[in-house]
């Protein structure tokens, strides 16, 4: 029954020649990729196209991609140095940046 809310019906109206009587059937709309013949690998490797969208992974996905782009966006801009300089190790061990130098100059 719950079924049937999900999915629109159209009523289609069809009369057979042998007694003229109009019957009605329901066709359901929405069947798309459900209806085809498929094997198991298809739809275990395109399984997206079998199960029904969830709105708040999808929204939550999103944002997180968003956040990830945004985040190495800030990190290019926020490094002025960035071609001038380069990490070193010292002597003891620690580390420092130091600024390049050409050896042209």
């Amino acid at each position: 029954m719950s079924e049937d809310k999900t999915q629109s019906t159209n009523s289609v109206a069809t009369e057979t020649k042998d007694t003229n009587k109009t019957t009605t059937t329901t066709k359901r709309e929405g069947g798309g990729w459900r209806q085809m013949q498929s094997t198991s690998a298809f739809r275990a490797i395109n399984f997206e196209l079998y199960v029904k969208p969830n709105t708040r992974v999808s929204i939550l996905g999103g944002l997180m991609f968003f956040g990830c782009l945004g985040y190495i966006v800030y990190m290019n801009i926020s490094d002025k140095d960035k071609g001038n300089t380069y990490t070193a190790i010292n002597e003891d061990g620690s580390l420092t940046r130091r600024v390049r130098t050409s050896k042209w100059d």
